[in-house]
């Protein structure tokens, strides 16, 4: 008997295949007999490229005007067979261009969380035990359409695999080779996200980094005598776009010297990256997220949104700040108390956090 091929749509940012790892890996597990393959973005492409698909269809970064020209994706490579027995959009919420990107996927059945998209008669709406994805695991949220689109309970298979990516040789490699050979404490701190209502202020992250390393600073003096605990060094990670603000934050610390700029190839190697930390300080975006998945120390400068669905469940080492007090974004002494907090919470955990 042939197997039924399977369509899944994740044409979004990294942090949301991350999300969707658990559920993909469960349903591997619990279905062995479906052929999977992944309509993805570049964003999440190198995040979802080792993983046992039978095909991963890496859209061209225009596929958005094509969509809205032609009603047909454009693919960058790995175009997808003509026709999938199954497609699925595994976004919870409803956005147009997956709508029509779902439209222009041929497939016998359709399956999707939009209202708007399951107007056609063989596209099939999915809903949540809520009602909304609002207030639950992002993760679970996903694995639910997925369990309702092919009838397999994937809930009870989600705890026994793993949340983090498969990181390649050259990853590890990369990070090597970039970050050299480690001494000391690291701290990496990721100041930007590919959303941009989610990037805080420059100007609060340069206050912060000059407060925070100064902090450093004096008390590194006070215990040199003693090999004390300060962070030996910092690594600054964003994309080359972000170069010049990046250069700004690290002039503006006293320990520029002990302060690197990393570019990461892929979202992928930048795990490879955070591995080698001893903690990680990052706005609500893709490197937190990938943090988490990996169970490194973090602290994590949010601006609102639904802590319930993109932070569930606890990770060791982990500090939170929702918000700030005044303003959606925390003020720069508010970004600094919490560090403070943080860090005194990973040192009573011992050396090394």
């Amino acid at each position: 008997m042939t197997a039924k091929t399977v369509c899944l749509l994740r044409p979004d940012k990294a942090g949301d295949s991350l999300k969707t790892l658990p559920a993909l890996r469960a349903l591997q597990a619990a279905r062995p007999d479906l052929e999977l393959h992944v309509v993805c973005s570049h964003h999440n492409h190198s995040v979802l490229e080792p993983e046992p698909l039978a095909g991963l269809h890496l859209l061209s970064p225009e596929w958005k005007e094509m969509i809205e020209e032609t009603g047909e994706p454009l693919f960058a490579s790995g175009a997808p067979p003509e026709h999938f027995d199954i497609a699925i959009n595994l976004l919870c919420d409803p956005f147009p261009e997956t709508d029509a990107l779902l439209a222009g996927i041929s497939a016998t059945e359709k399956f999707t969380a939009s209202k708007a998209a399951a107007t056609r008669a063989n596209v099939h709406l999915v809903s949540f035990p809520r009602g909304t994805p609002a207030g639950a695991d992002e993760t679970i949220n996903i694995a639910g359409i997925i369990s309702q689109s092919l009838q397999t309970d994937l809930c009870r298979v989600l705890p026994s695999v793993p949340r983090s990516p498969r990181l390649l040789p050259q990853d590890l490699e990369e990070a090597e080779e970039t970050l050299g050979q480690k001494h000391g404490k690291w701290l990496a701190l990721c100041p930007f996200a590919g959303v941009k209502p989610r990037n805080h202020p420059n100007k609060r992250w340069e206050a912060f980094l000059t407060r925070m390393t100064y902090a450093r600073w004096k008390r590194f003096l006070a215990r040199i005598t003693q090999g004390g605990g300060a962070y030996s060094r910092y690594f600054l990670f964003g994309l080359p776009q972000n170069a010049e603000q990046l250069k700004r934050m690290r002039r503006a610390s006293p320990l520029s010297d002990s302060i690197q700029i990393c570019f990461p190839s892929s979202f992928r190697a930048l795990g490879a990256y955070l591995k080698r930390m001893d903690g990680v300080v990052a706005v609500d975006s893709g490197p937190l997220h990938l943090a988490r998945s990996f169970g490194l120390p973090s602290l994590g400068f949010l601006s609102g949104g639904d802590q319930e669905r993109w932070f569930a469940g606890r990770v060791p080492g982990e500090l939170l700040l929702r918000r700030g007090l005044l303003d959606r974004y925390p003020m720069t002494w508010e970004m600094v108390r919490a560090f403070r907090r943080w860090e005194a919470a990973s040192s009573a955990t011992g050396p090394g956090f």
